[in-house]
C-alpha cells in the first residue's frame, strides 16, 4: 500500500480510537490515564511516528536526487554544445531544455535527402557524435521523433509513405537503427515516434516555416519518469 495512504488510514483510526476510548470532556485528567491503560493507541501512534519519519526521509532523497539530476543534465547540455557548435552556428541543429528534459532538434536535410526516409552518408558523423553522449547517461531514454510539414510529396514516395506519418516514423525508424546497430546504443534505451506535420514549430505556409518544422527530435527524457507515464 503507499506510504502516505497508510499514514491518513492509521491517523484517522487513531482518532476514532482516542475518541472512542476517551471520557467526557470534564475528566481531562482521568482521559490521560486512560490513554495511558490502552495499549492500541500508544502502538497506533508508534507507527504513525515511524511513517512521518519514512516520508520526511524519502522526500529529503527526492531532493538530494532532483538536484543531481539537474545539475547532471546542465553538464550534458553544455558537452553537447561544445561538440556541435558548428551545426548549432551554421542552423543545422538546436538544443532546447524544458526542465529535466533536453531536446536536440536536427534539420531534417542534414540527415535525409528530401521525402526520402534514407539516411545520408554525411549524416552519420553527427550521428556517432551524438550516439557517444547519448551511451553516457543510460538513465535517460532517447526518443527519436520524425516531424514533416505540409507539403506534397512525389507520386513515387507516396506510393511508400502515404501520408506523413509514415514518413517520420520511417525516419524516426531509421534513425534508432542506426544508433542501435551502428553506435551500439542498448534498444532499450531508444524509442521511435512520429508525429508527422502535426507539431509545427514554425508557420507550415511558408518555405522558412516548413524547413523548422521538417527536423528531427531526439528527446532526452529520464527513465523513471517515461517508464511510469
Amino acid at each position: 500500500m503507499n506510504t502516505l495512504k497508510y499514514l491518513a488510514i492509521l491517523s484517522s483510526f487513531l482518532i476514532l480510537l482516542s475518541c472512542g476510548s476517551g471520557p467526557a470532556p470534564i475528566e481531562l485528567q482521568r482521559a490521560e490515564a486512560q490513554e495511558d491503560e490502552d495499549p492500541r493507541i500508544g502502538q497506533l501512534q508508534k507507527q504513525v511516528d515511524d511513517l512521518q519519519k519514512q516520508l520526511a526521509a524519502k522526500d529529503a532523497t527526492s531532493g538530494d536526487q532532483a538536484a543531481a539530476d539537474s545539475a547532471r543534465i546542465n553538464q550534458l547540455e553544455a558537452e553537447l554544445v561544445n561538440m556541435v557548435d558548428a551545426e548549432i552556428a551554421r542552423g543545422d541543429l538546436e538544443i532546447r531544455r524544458s526542465r529535466d528534459v533536453l531536446i536536440v532538434s536536427v534539420k531534417d536535410s542534414v540527415l535525409f535527402s528530401p521525402d526520402s526516409p534514407r539516411l545520408r552518408r554525411e549524416s552519420w558523423r553527427l550521428l556517432r557524435q551524438l550516439a557517444d553522449v547519448f551511451r553516457k547517461v543510460p538513465e535517460r531514454i532517447v526518443r527519436v521523433e520524425g516531424n514533416t510539414a505540409v507539403a506534397t510529396s512525389s507520386a513515387a514516395t507516396l506510393r511508400l509513405y502515404p501520408t506523413s506519418w509514415h514518413l517520420g516514423a520511417a525516419r524516426a525508424a531509421n534513425v534508432v537503427q542506426f544508433l542501435q546497430e551502428e553506435c551500439s546504443i542498448d534498444p532499450l534505451q531508444l524509442v521511435a515516434a512520429s508525429f508527422g506535420e502535426y507539431r509545427p514549430r514554425a508557420d507550415n505556409w511558408t518555405e522558412e516555416g516548413k524547413a523548422k518544422n521538417r527536423r528531427v527530435d531526439f528527446v532526452l527524457v529520464s527513465r523513471a519518469t517515461y517508464e511510469n507515464q
